[in-house]
This record gives structure tokens, C-alpha cells and sequence, in this order.
């Protein structure tokens, strides 16, 4: 007789549970994996954009643009002088507009054509801005070698004229009026790059635009005559609103503002001394009147009509159009006044102090190297004829012309040792638009109503 449980297969729940167990674990130890992929993906993703935000926030701000001895340019204060660039022109654009149109309508002959190619791309500005902010470092330290200073008062008094205010009384403190600029002055349609091509690395190319200098922010206009405290009023609340208008546009404070004209100042000293010393005042000279055209066969005419006893004057005056279109002198007559040699066009200067008094020069041709570079017309027949010839001074414009030269030439010199990092043009900010700088200036001066050409 079989015993009681023979034949029947013995179970293990020992192992089966161990099988489940197993598959139970295996199932969390996966979800472990997983959720710590998660929670490090997630810590990754956090690190990158906390990573990002101080990059943007404390490492780019303080970056440099440009290296001028051991003094950095940083990205923040780069950005800061190319939006108050930016709002300076464009507020220039609309109290220019009246006479001259809107970018929509300049053409590379218009005025503002340069100030609209600013605006419409941005690194034009941007290289003109990081071109001059590398020269007023390079005047700061110069001028601090030489023991060259400009003191509060100095800065003050540029302010002031700035402004328009004379705190003697002597005239009456002009009223800015926000209202000339309208918003659709400053709408601007991007036309083809232009053909030059700037040069991000090494040195900044210096732009075919002046050098920037700090102007009154808006176009005075003049009032009745105020007394000396109404002038004062008006002036504080005047610089307190322009302030307020800089700041906030810009992002630059007052006493960088007034750093800005320091510099202008310190910029004038210098040039006088450098320039001062390197220009003679007292020099040979010759006073010649002289007339030109593009084609030697009208400067043949010129000369045999001269020979006939026609008027020096009448035939300047009557001289080809083309070629006489930018001369001032053609609606004097042709008359230069006196003028050193090297005034005159090279090949003229040279003729010109050989020559007799009252002896007739020319047809002379000449090539303007400066012209030729930029593609414009460059050829030129001159004709001339030299009325007195002296060792005498220079005229003051002459000679302030004359070291203004010198001294550009210096700093152009210098210019070459300062470092610049070619990622600013990626960091050239393009505002403030003309509808920012309407909204601020409504919102500090009260403005209600729509400008002219606004909608």
C-alpha cells in the first residue's frame, strides 16, 4: 500500500519564490537606473542653463572687446556707448528729416546716407564706437604720461554748453523739444551690405565717419529771454530728463556720460601739445587763386580765354560744373588766399613756388590719391596764377587744420597697439529703435499726442 504523498511531484515554493523575487528586484534596480538617468539629466540640463545665465549675466558683460596697454574695454561698456550712438543718431535722422527725407528715400548722395548706413548695419557703428572708444583710452593714458588734466569745472562748463545754458546770463537757455522725432522718421528698409568690408581682427579700421562726440540730445530751439533763475530751472530739469533718457536707453551712467566728455577735452589738450610743437607757424607761403577741370581740352580753353584778356574770377566761376561742384572756391572766383606748399595739390605747389608773381600756371594735371582710393573722380587740370609770395604766418584755420592732421596721424600710430577680439561684432546691440526712444521721451516729457509721420 502506498504510503500517503508517493507519486505526487514535491513543490518547491522556496525556489519559486526566489524566481519572483529575483524578476522583482531586477524590476527595481531598473527603475532606480532610470529615475537617477532622470534626476542627472535634469541636474545636467539645470547646470547648463544656471551655466548660460551666468555666462550672459557675469562672464560676457565683463569679456573685452579691445585691450589698450593694460586697460580691457569690456563687452558692457561697449554695448552701453553703441546704444547711446545709436540714439544719438537716430534722433539726429528725425531732426534731419525735414530737410532731407528718411533712410527709405536717401541715396549714397544724401547727408544722411552715412548716418542711415550706421543704422542700418549695425557693425559699421559698432566699428566706429569700438574705434573710438580705443582712442580715448589711448588719449587717457597718454595724457596721464604727460601730466595733461582736465578738472571738474572744465567738464562742467562742456556740460553746460552742451546744453545750451550760460550760467553768466548772458543768453537764455534753449527749450528741447522731444517732439521732433517721430517714430516713422526713424523706420529704416535694409538695402544691400555695403561693399567695404570691415576687419573684426587685430586693429579697428578707422570708418570714412567723423569720430563721435557727445551732443545735445535733442535740437534746441530758441525762447523767449528767461531770467537768470527761470535759465537755471529750465537747465536742471532739462539735464535731469536727458539723463534719465540716457540711462535708460543706454545703461550708461551720468559719470560715464561725463567721462565721454572728459576725454573730448582731454583729446583737445593733447592734440594741442603733440600738434602744438610740430607745426611751424611761420612758413612760406604763396596767395594764388586756381580753377580746374576734369579734361585738359577745357583747361586749354580756360588758358587761351585768360590769354584774351578775359577775367580770372568770371572763368573759375564758369568752370566745368563736374568738376567745380565741391570746390568752395569756385564761387569766390578761385580765389585761395594764401596758402603753404603743402595746401596745394602736389604738382601745383611745386609749379606755384617756382613761379613768378602774377605768372600763369598750368594747364597742370594732378591725381588725387585720396579720391582714386575711395573710387570717386581723381583727375584734374589745374589752372593758377600767383599773386604774391611770402614767408609770413599761418592762417589760423591753416594751422589748426595742420595739427589736427599731425596729431590724427599720431594716434593712428598708436591705435595699432591696442588688441581687439573679433566676436564684437557679434555683440553690436541694435537698439534703441526710434519707437523706444519716442516712448521714453513721451513717457519723461509728457508727450501725448502722435508725432508728425507717426500713425
Amino acid at each position: 500500500m502506498a504510503k500517503r504523498g508517493e507519486g505526487i511531484p514535491t513543490q518547491r515554493p522556496t525556489e519559486v519564490r526566489r524566481r519572483h523575487l529575483s524578476r522583482a528586484e531586477r524590476e527595481q534596480r531598473m527603475n532606480r537606473i532610470i529615475l537617477a538617468s532622470v534626476i542627472v539629466l535634469v541636474a545636467v540640463v539645470v547646470t547648463l542653463l544656471v551655466a548660460g545665465v551666468v555666462y550672459e549675466v557675469a562672464v560676457k558683460p565683463s569679456q573685452p572687446v579691445a585691450i589698450v596697454g593694460d586697460v580691457s574695454i569690456t563687452t558692457a561698456q561697449f554695448q552701453e556707448r553703441v546704444k547711446l550712438q545709436r540714439y544719438q543718431t537716430v534722433l539726429q535722422l528725425g531732426n534731419l528729416a525735414p530737410f532731407y527725407g528718411t533712410c527709405d528715400t536717401a541715396d549714397s548722395s544724401s547727408p544722411i546716407y552715412p548716418l542711415c548706413q550706421q543704422v542700418q548695419f549695425p557693425t559699421l557703428m559698432g566699428s566706429e564706437v569700438l574705434n573710438t572708444m580705443v582712442e580715448e583710452e589711448i588719449i587717457r593714458q597718454e595724457a596721464a604720461a604727460r601730466g595733461i588734466t582736465v578738472s571738474d569745472e572744465e567738464v562742467q562748463q562742456g556740460v553746460y554748453g552742451l546744453f545750451g545754458y550760460d550760467p553768466t546770463g548772458s543768453t537764455a537757455t534753449p527749450t528741447l523739444e522731444p517732439s521732433a522725432t517721430p517714430t516713422r522718421r526713424y523706420t529704416v528698409t535694409p538695402s544691400p551690405e555695403p561693399t567695404a568690408t570691415l576687419t573684426p581682427t587685430g586693429t579697428v579700421t578707422p570708418p570714412a565717419t567723423p569720430t563721435a562726440t557727445l551732443e545735445p540730445i535733442a535740437t534746441p530751439t530758441a525762447t523767449a529771454t528767461l531770467t537768470a533763475e527761470e535759465a537755471r530751472a529750465q537747465y536742471d530739469e532739462n539735464y535731469s530728463n536727458q539723463m534719465q533718457l540716457v540711462a535708460s536707453l543706454s545703461g550708461i551712467s551720468e559719470e560715464a556720460y561725463r567721462d565721454v566728455l572728459k576725454t573730448q577735452l582731454l583729446r583737445e589738450k593733447l592734440a594741442e601739445q603733440i600738434g602744438g610743437n610740430a607745426i611751424a607757424e611761420v612758413v612760406d607761403q604763396v596767395y594764388i587763386r586756381m580753377m580746374r577741370t576734369q579734361t585738359e581740352a577745357e583747361a586749354i580753353e580756360l588758358l587761351e580765354a585768360l590769354r584774351d584778356g578775359e577775367s580770372f574770377a568770371a572763368l573759375a566761376r564758369s568752370a566745368d560744373a563736374t568738376a567745380q561742384s565741391s570746390d568752395p572756391n569756385r564761387f569766390s572766383g578761385g580765389e585761395m588766399g594764401w596758402q603753404p606748399r603743402n595746401e596745394l595739390p602736389i604738382v601745383v605747389g611745386d609749379r606755384a613756388f617756382e613761379a613768378e608773381i602774377g605768372a600763369i600756371i598750368g594747364p597742370v594735371r594732378d591725381i588725387d590719391v585720396e579720391a582714386a582710393a575711395q573710387g570717386m573722380p581723381s583727375e584734374y587740370y589745374y589752372i593758377a596764377q600767383v599773386l604774391d609770395h611770402q614767408v609770413r604766418p599761418l592762417d589760423e584755420a591753416i594751422l589748426q587744420q595742420q595739427r589736427d592732421e599731425f596729431f590724427n596721424t599720431w594716434l593712428s600710430g598708436k591705435r595699432t597697439q591696442a588688441e581687439t577680439f573679433s566676436y564684437w561684432t557679434e555683440r553690436v546691440p541694435e537698439d534703441p529703435t526710434g519707437a523706444q526712444i519716442e516712448q521714453e521721451i513721451n513717457r519723461l516729457f509728457g508727450q501725448t499726442e502722435t508725432p508728425e509721420g507717426g500713425s
